[in-house]
């Protein structure tokens, strides 16, 4: 059953500079949705990093639902602040890949994601522990995370832009070995990357675990073997877009509540697409329905 607006404090934390959708246009579709019910809403911007958080601690003291609009990152700061709180979360996502949003079905067009936020139902999500960070989608080390590094540091945003970066760090990579301790069971693989999956994807619909659901209680770790060939590549390339990663021989998945992986050397890693920290040993745990999803 839909909340009833009367009984609606909400807030919309917007990131301006993310993605390349312009904002303004969001304030007046806001104003538009929200301004002739008994919604009361407040409209605040980002000005750092992580003041996402910040602002969505203290709007969760006042306010039923904390919007993030921006992309994962955005959402991910948004979420650590309402973490723990009786807050909900609503998503308007005008990010880059938006990859959580892309798993949820929410509209990527920002009048319809507003919409379904203000006749949503309240569904639960986990999210997970990453060296004593939460994160919600998907979180990892190796290759990709040495992407979202270098995409940071780029002053353009967009997929074509990704796309370069993916191309460049990949041709001068070398695979990781790690060592996975899952269950009180531990074994050696050498990888490109590392994934710990949340949800299905990485953003843009490059689905990395098909069988992943926020809401299951678990979380795949997604181990992705080096490629012997070219061919490989783009076979695995496509099946990203086909959402049939879980078939491939390249990819391992493992369903865990809880793992340790450490590296030989240290290793660049990511939370929800943004650059984390480079360092030898990473944990994660599952934390169990900790969000509640307005959708």
């Amino acid at each position: 059953m839909a909340i009833k607006s009367s009984e609606v404090n909400i807030a919309f934390i917007i990131n301006p500079i993310s993605g390349t959708s312009r904002k303004n246009k969001i304030k007046r579709q806001i104003q538009k949705i929200f301004g002739d019910s008994k919604y009361k809403y407040t409209i605040v911007e980002t000005e750092r990093e992580g003041h996402a958080t910040v602002l969505a601690s203290e709007m969760s003291k006042s306010h039923d639902i904390i919007v993030a609009v921006g992309g994962d990152g955005t959402l991910n700061e948004v979420v650590r602040g309402i973490l723990n709180t009786e807050a909900k979360l609503g998503i308007v996502p005008c990010g880059s890949g938006n990859g959580l949003a892309r798993h949820l079905k929410i509209p990527m067009k920002s009048a319809k994601a507003l919409k379904a936020i203000k006749n949503g139902e309240k569904r639960y999500i986990d999210t997970v522990m990453f060296n004593g960070t939460p994160f919600v989608n998907v979180s990892g080390i190796g290759f990709d995370a040495q992407v979202a590094h270098k995409f940071a540091e780029s002053a353009r945003r967009g997929i074509w832009t990704y796309f370069c970066n993916t191309i460049r760090v990949y041709f001068g990579f070398k695979p990781i070995e790690v060592t996975v301790d899952i269950e009180n069971q531990t074994f050696e693989r050498e990888a490109l990357l590392v994934t710990f999956a949340n949800s299905s994807q990485f953003g843009y619909n490059a689905t990395i675990s098909p069988i992943s659901d926020v809401s299951d209680g678990v979380i795949e770790v997604c181990i992705l073997k080096p490629f012997s060939s070219i061919k490989s590549v783009i076979v695995v390339a496509a099946r990203l877009f086909i959402k049939r990663m879980h078939k491939s021989k390249h990819l391992e998945i493992i369903r865990t509540q809880k793992a340790s992986i450490t590296t030989k050397t240290p290793v660049a890693s990511h939370i929800d697409g943004s650059p984390y920290v480079i360092d030898t040993r990473f944990e994660i745990e599952i934390n169990k329905e900790s969000i509640t999803a307005i959708f």
